[in-house]
This record gives structure tokens, C-alpha cells and sequence, in this order.
């Protein structure tokens, strides 16, 4: 078996209106986010290469397969696959699956960057990462109410600093 490292890279195209501050750790249904997959060869041979099929499945029951495949890669070497920019499909948790098969048909083990183990569902699909996106009504909501509380205690201090002068 091939001890293989994979990570999602998910950020977030979100920015808030008005300000335009990016949050890249904030997903927000309807929105964009950028999305990449880092593997990594931790084993001390080759690794020949393989197909890899993740798939996110949204809160709502939609689910989006990407298919992709690795050249060999020696021990040690990483490789960046970028799938681009795709859409946040509902709000709720989002699980990040992955399977993959080497050249040789063998299914592969996912590990962490740190070495650990990451064990697969009953599916065969192994739980790689999850987003929680939220609504992008309830986050306005949000920071309106932010907003109140930070004009309402600009309006105390003024109030007492002016009463004392």
C-alpha cells in the first residue's frame, strides 16, 4: 500500500459588501470558492501515479465528483491540483471525500500531513475536509447586529464623555 498525504485548499471568494474585506474562511451559498487538492508521496518508494475521485457532498444532497489524475511521484514530492473556481451549493455542513486507485488498480490509504491515518467510511470514500457554509441572509444579519452594537456604544461613550466635559 502507498502512503499518500491529501488536503483540500478551499478559500473563499466571499467578500463583505460595502467594505469588499475578504474572507477566506467564510462560505457563503450562492458564492464562489477556489478549490485545490495537495497530495503528497510519504512513503519511501515511488509512488506510480493513480486516479483520484473527490466528492463533495452538500448539506442538501447535491454532490459534485471530480475526477483527476497523478503522475508517479517520488518519495517526498507533492503536487498541487488545482480544479478552479466552483460554486458554495447550500448552506450546512459540506464533507470532502475522497477514493483513489493506483496504476495498478490497488486502492490507495489517505494520510494527513502530519502522518496519521485517515480511515475510510463503509463507502470506501475516506472524510478528507468539511465547510460549514452559511446564509448569506443570516450573515448580513450578523453583521448588521454588529454594527447596532458597536453605533450603540459609540453613542454611550459620547454621551459620557460629553456629560463630563
Amino acid at each position: 500500500m502507498h502512503k499518500i498525504a491529501i488536503e483540500i485548499l478551499a478559500d473563499s471568494c466571499f467578500k463583505v459588501p460595502i467594505l469588499k474585506i475578504s474572507k477566506k474562511n467564510t462560505f457563503v451559498t450562492g458564492e464562489k470558492y477556489d478549490l485545490c487538492i495537495k497530495i503528497k508521496n510519504l512513503d519511501i518508494v515511488q509512488f506510480p501515479g493513480g486516479v483520484f475521485d473527490v466528492r463533495i457532498i452538500w448539506a442538501n444532497q447535491m454532490e459534485v465528483s471530480w475526477l483527476f489524475t497523478i503522475n508517479a511521484l517520488k518519495p517526498g514530492e507533492e503536487k498541487i491540483v488545482k480544479y478552479g473556481l466552483t460554486d458554495v451549493l447550500s448552506d450546512g455542513a459540506a464533507l470532502f471525500m475522497a477514493h483513489a486507485k493506483d496504476t495498478n488498480g490497488q486502492v490507495i490509504d489517505f494520510y494527513d500531513f502530519a502522518g496519521n491515518v485517515l480511515f475510510p467510511q463503509k463507502s470506501g470514500y475516506t472524510h478528507i475536509y468539511s465547510i460549514i457554509p452559511k446564509n448569506a441572509e443570516a450573515l448580513y444579519q450578523l453583521w448588521a447586529l454588529l454594527f447596532a452594537v458597536i453605533s450603540f456604544t459609540a453613542s454611550i461613550v459620547v454621551d459620557v464623555i460629553l456629560h463630563f466635559i
